[in-house]
């Protein structure tokens, strides 16, 4: 049913691997802070921001990750018909 129309190979440069390598530390002091931040009583508003932060690196983390060592496939799915039965109408 589906058919593969463009394949890329993933490009899996050493820029994109330091890049992920950098967002790991980022994301592993974040969380840091917010371990931290949590036991010893910190401000709720330092708290969120540094879960937010957290969020946001990995966000961008798995988007690097998607772009430099993910495949780029273009994939057309065809469309199957829908079958409506026949209904007779009182």
């Amino acid at each position: 049913m589906t058919k593969l129309i463009r394949s890329l190979p993933p490009t899996q440069t050493r820029a994109g691997a330091f890049a992920i390598v950098g967002l790991v530390i980022l994301e592993l002091v974040a969380t840091f802070f917010i371990v931290a931040g949590l036991l010893f009583g910190a401000d709720q508003r330092l708290v969120g921001l540094m879960l937010g932060l957290a969020f946001l690196i990995g966000a961008v983390m798995l988007d690097v990750y998607r772009k430099e060592f993910i495949a780029d496939e273009l994939v057309g799915k065809t469309r199957i018909p829908k079958v409506v039965p026949k209904r007779e109408f009182k």
